[in-house]
């Protein structure tokens, strides 16, 4: 009741007392008068019959009187009651209000179902002092699976029905959309607010979105524990819960194909490279290796070429569906690139890698379907262990890569010799370039260091440039390799503190040349090289080898050029302390135009952005998880 219908009730009764009092006084002071008149016979003109009229007329009065006083009465107990009335509505209402506030304030922060469940049973053990809940989430469809989250206490003479008997109500509620309620005779009915249980009860509320039924909240409590007016509030609070639910189902359909390759099916590139990372660290601290396999569909070109692209995608689902099903149980499958698989399997040695990989392709050469009934599908395979052949992820990617390699240049040696290759020692992932780059890190600790942070940060450019990632993978490798011709320079001149002579800096600038030598059995080795030779040329064309100028510089060279510099400045030496983040920007932003490429170093401040004085340790370390590039 609003308090304008409060004042005006007010009012009234007060008029009517008014009322009711003066015709008392009139009628008292009448009476008084015609009988004294007729007692003392001071007026000879009034006749006995005037008298009775008069006498009449008094008790009608006094009659209307007293029936005003009743009416007076009555209607002042109704303006009390409905006064009571709408106090307790308007506190319902407050509370109401309040409640779906709090519930909207608990969900809208939340984009997993699981975390939605969390929320509601928190919510519900709160607010309705439940001793029981339980969240039967649906499928795509709107059918019910079994309770996640749950939660129920021990709580004695709570309502308790055989799970058999919760998943037939549960299923029920959400198909016909309608609330149930078992009270303690263990009789289900349909829940009406105004005619809510007493005691205790079970409850299956269905959270019905706009297309299915998102799930149903089964809560267990007792009447005693719901203020008055929450029963007539289920209907908003499902509402809101459903919404929750429908938006978090939403966000996972979103963040699914985000990391899904629509060809495929598999997970995708981005999905992989920080499964990995967070494999890697599990390797670590449990000691177990870590197996990570590469395969590479042969001529794959030619199938887009000659039958289409069609059956092009043909190709990459038949290896994906028989990949997916081997590694089941065993590790993780995406596409990593056009024509390119990983595998990531767990405490996976190298015995392992092997199996998988001679079970993979025995299927391949005696059941795997031909394309078009006449083209068969061939696969290199390459893999690489951790911490085994590598240190890192960026090491480990590598040396997969190098392994596929080489798998793929003895399987086209074998395809035009047309018999076995002749098995060759090995040598390690990366061969004799392998033992020379250990050497260099052997030699000179900070230069591992330096190459992995280059590594980072280079691929930090690269991603948000939006590179491909085949040109992501020559630049990494390019910059893990930037300074194997440091093979060839003395010691005392890496390791000298102080600025170098002429004729030093000549003998540091061989190096370049050395490394073009060396790296020669990698993949991409051609553009490698290019790389590895090039990142020392400048922008305004004093660089060396070669003295190029601006855009003759290719595009790789100048990002590794970029990461390059930012890694050796951000880096601490034993006689020099490495710059933060912040002012390490500042000196590559003075060397645009002059040193790099302008339009690289905005790319590159943006990418960094964010950082601020952070160690440059801990910066190089999100790069290298990818964390920069969201």
């Amino acid at each position: 009741m609003s308090s304008t219908s409060g004042v005006r009730q007010g009012w009234g009764f007060s008029l009517l007392r008014v009322f009711v009092i003066t015709a008392a006084i009139a009628s008292a002071v009448g009476l008084t008068f015609v009988t004294g008149l007729a007692v003392d016979n001071n007026v000879p003109d009034i006749s006995s019959r005037a008298v009775g009229t008069v006498g009449l007329l008094v008790v009608t009065i006094a009659v209307i009187q007293f029936l005003a006083q009743v009416a007076a009465l009555m209607w002042a107990g109704k303006v009390h009651r409905t006064a009571r009335l709408g106090e307790a509505e308007l506190a319902a209402r407050n509370d109401q209000l309040w409640l779906v506030n709090r519930l909207c304030s608990l969900l809208e922060r939340e984009n997993d179902r699981r975390s939605v469940g969390n929320r509601l049973i928190d919510f519900w053990f709160e607010e309705f002092e439940a001793t029981g809940v339980a969240c039967w989430m649906t499928n795509v469809y709107g059918a019910v699976e079994m309770p996640d989250p749950a939660r129920f206490s021990a709580a004695s003479g709570r309502v308790s029905l055989p799970d058999t008997e919760r998943v037939v109500l549960a299923r029920n509620a959400s198909r016909d959309w309608r609330p149930l309620v078992v009270e303690e005779t263990n009789q289900p009915r349909a829940l009406d607010p105004s005619r809510p249980p007493t005691g205790s009860f079970l409850m299956f509320l269905p959270l019905v979105g706009d297309d299915i039924c998102e799930g149903v909240l089964e809560v267990a409590g007792s009447a005693s524990g719901w203020r008055f007016g929450r029963w007539q509030l289920l209907t908003t609070i499902a509402g809101q819960i459903a919404a929750a639910l429908q938006r978090a189902r939403a966000y996972d359909q979103l963040q699914q194909r985000a990391e899904e390759d629509y060809v495929t099916g598999l997970f995708n590139h981005g999905y992989m490279q920080s499964y990995l990372e967070k494999a890697m660290q599990e390797s670590d601290s449990t000691d177990e290796p870590l197996a990570l396999m590469f395969f590479d569909v042969n001529d794959f070109k030619s199938f887009n070429d000659t039958l289409g692209h069609g059956a092009g995608d043909r190709v990459l689902q038949i290896v994906a569906d028989k990949l997916r099903l081997m590694s089941q149980g065993l590790g993780v499958v995406g596409r990593s690139g056009g024509d390119e698989f990983m595998i990531i399997m767990p405490r996976r040695t190298a015995d392992d890698a092997d199996k998988f990989i001679k079970t993979f392709q025995t299927w391949l050469a005696e059941r795997a379907p031909a394309i078009n009934g006449v083209y068969r599908i061939r696969v290199s395979c390459g893999h690489a262990i951790y911490p085994i052949d590598a240190h890192n992820r960026h090491e480990l990617l590598a040396a997969a890569d190098v392994s596929l390699y080489q798998n793929k240049r003895k399987t086209s040696l074998h395809s035009r010799a047309g018999g076995d290759p002749e098995e060759s020692p090995p040598l390690g992932v990366y061969g004799l370039l392998d033992r020379l780059v250990e050497n260099v890190h052997c030699r000179d600790p900070y230069s591992r260091k330096h190459s992995e942070a280059t590594a980072d940060y280079a691929i930090v450019l690269a991603r948000h440039l939006g590179l491909s990632p085949s040109a992501e993978k020559t630049l990494r490798l390019a910059s893990l390799l930037h300074d194997v011709g440091k093979i060839g320079v003395p010691e005392t001149l890496l390791a000298k503190p102080g600025p170098l002579s002429e004729g030093e800096f000549d003998v540091v600038k061989h190096q370049l040349s050395i490394a073009e030598q060396l790296i020669v059995d990698i993949p991409n080795a051609q553009e490698v090289r290019s790389l590895v030779l090039l990142h020392h040329e400048r922008w305004d064309g004093t660089g060396y080898p070669r003295g190029l100028h601006g855009e003759e510089i290719p595009y790789l060279a100048r990002l590794l050029s970029v990461a390059d510099a930012f890694a050796a400045i951000t880096l601490d030496r034993p006689y020099k302390k490495g710059l933060t983040v912040k002012q390490a920007l500042r000196e590559i932003r003075k060397g645009a135009r002059t040193q790099f490429d302008p339009s690289v170093v905005a790319a590159f401040c943006e990418a960094m952005a964010g950082n601020g004085d952070k160690p440059a340790e801990e910066v190089a370390s999100r790069a290298s998880r990818g964390r920069q590039l969201a």
